[in-house]
């Protein structure tokens, strides 16, 4: 049997931490994640080769705590693997990377 004790203190500024955390979170979903068509249709993806997109927020670290920007994995059915579009955190496109044998080719009008 493993026993922790933590003080009052410290558990509280870890919930704060926690709480804090989450509403990051939220905030980041909400500021990038509907604008992420427009950002696609400017880098001339075409929604019919993406077969789906998933959003992802990118945090700081091993600890996690702060939002560094943010991700959109676009997977096709045409390639194997995905291409991924990099975000800072004022939604504007950093970068893209290939994974697997996909690329921008594969996924552009």
């Amino acid at each position: 049997m493993i026993s922790i004790n933590l003080s009052g203190v410290a558990c509280t500024a870890v919930i704060g931490a926690l709480v804090g955390a989450t509403a990051t979170s939220a905030q980041a979903r909400s500021q990038c994640a509907p604008d992420n068509d427009a950002v696609l249709e400017r880098l001339n993806v075409d929604p019919d080769k993406v077969s789906r997109k998933q959003f992802e927020i990118v945090y700081a670290g091993v600890t996690g705590m702060g939002v560094t920007g943010y991700r959109i994995w676009l997977l096709s059915d045409r390639c194997a693997g995905s291409v991924v579009v990099n975000f800072d955190t004022n939604c504007r496109v950093i970068g893209t990377f290939p994974r697997g044998n996909c690329s921008m080719a594969s996924v552009r009008k």
